[in-house]
């Protein structure tokens, strides 16, 4: 009987937390708790950073397809970029 309180206990949890973790991420998105008050050109840096560290990781695994896709949004960025 311990057992089934402790389960139902725990599903009750896991249940609350999954719902306020979706409130956090609809109130605040998906940087909570950072609030960094970036500039578009910032977050394009940031964004430009990231996709290049993924770029890396997709040739050591030699996923060439994938690297193709990354390219192209890693161009599209920089274009972006360029208009500052």
């Amino acid at each position: 009987m311990a057992d089934n309180i402790n389960d139902n206990y725990n599903e009750f949890i896991n249940d609350l937390t999954n719902k306020i973790y979706k409130l956090i991420l609809k109130q605040y998105g998906d940087k909570y708790p950072l609030n960094l008050n970036l500039d578009e050109e910032e977050m394009l840096v940031g964004e430009l950073a990231r996709l290049h560290t993924i770029l890396n990781a997709l040739e050591e695994r030699e996923d060439y397809e994938q690297c193709i896709i990354v390219r192209d949004k890693i161009k599209k960025l920089e274009e972006k970029l360029n208009e500052y």
